[in-house]
């Protein structure tokens, strides 16, 4: 389903979300970063960088600090990114190109949109059943078949999809909790090459909507040559060691889901004012996927 998202961008396919970047020094240093988005649009960054906003963004001459930790802005609402704060990495610091302050942090963080196919494809039978198929050149290093309703969460630990391979996916009848999907995915995350750290300052980022927003998805690891693919970097002077892991997220609408849907976007236009409420209710804890999975009822009902 293609819409209107941030950034003022039309028919993006893809939300590129808060990839950052850290680093890790034994002494104070100079850098430069490079990282471009060629298939899409960058949206927003920070710190400010020496380029505007494309399918490109330059950080020139930022000072990487080994020791100092300078104050940074204030966390004064619950923004979910200031998790990504809690590691051992170092403080960055770069000149706002505009008002000439430093501006701290303790990475680089950009995002975007764009509008491409991410080779991993998944279809919903019913009843808890799926197929995925990696329709990509390289191997998923791992993946996570997840449900969630009303903060009960199923999953699945499916491991390694080779290049080309489809696998059968079913979701476990019995519940499991949030804190060990958490826990599954950063130690899949250290596999991959993230410090502890890392890892868990990732999940904690997105726990709420990956574990939180009702839906069914598949969370999965982008092979690091695709990501090298979709966001070329380069940092000079050329660090000693780099490693880049990329989550992938595909929502799928079920059946089941789909039918339900259907039955409240009915509802949403009935002549009850109370009852269109709870509609409107029930459909917002489809959290960002809303507007797609309406959408599509909407259509299927006027025929479309």
């Amino acid at each position: 389903m293609r819409h209107l998202v941030k950034g003022g961008v039309a028919d993006a396919l893809v939300s590129l979300e808060t990839p950052v970047l850290y680093f890790y020094t034994d002494r104070d240093r100079t850098a430069s970063v490079h990282v471009e988005f060629p298939k899409g649009s960058m949206t927003d960054w920070y710190p400010q960088t020496s380029r505007p906003p494309s399918r490109q963004l330059r950080w020139d001459n930022i000072r990487v600090l080994a020791k100092d930790r300078p104050a940074l802005s204030p966390e004064r609402d619950p923004r979910r990114y200031f998790a990504a704060r809690e590691t051992d990495a170092a403080t960055v610091q770069a000149t706002n190109p505009d008002t000439k302050k430093l501006e701290n942090e303790k990475f680089l963080f950009y995002r975007g949109v764009g509008d491409f196919e991410m080779p991993l494809e998944v279809r919903a039978k019913g009843q808890g059943a799926f197929t995925i198929k990696n329709t990509g050149r390289h191997a998923v290093p791992g993946h996570f078949l997840v449900s969630v309703q009303d903060r009960k969460v199923s999953f699945a630990a499916l491991g390694q999809l080779a290049s080309g391979a489809e696998e059968k996916a079913a979701l476990p009848a019995e519940a499991s909790t949030s804190e060990k999907l958490a826990d599954a995915m950063v130690k899949l995350l250290v596999e991959q090459g993230l410090y502890e750290k890392e890892a868990r300052a990732m999940v904690k980022t997105w726990q709420a909507d990956w574990f939180g927003e009702n839906g069914t998805r598949v969370l999965y690891l982008v092979a690091e040559t695709v990501t090298e693919e979709l966001l070329p970097l380069k940092i000079d002077p050329k660090p000693d060691r780099l490693v880049r892991v990329l989550v992938g997220r595909h929502d799928i609408l079920t059946p089941e889901r789909e039918a339900e849907v259907g039955a409240l976007v009915k509802r949403l236009n009935g002549e009850s004012n109370a009852d269109a409420k709870a509609a409107d209710t029930a459909l917002s804890k489809l959290g960002r996927y809303r507007f797609a999975a309406q959408t599509a009822a909407e259509r299927r009902a006027s025929g479309r």
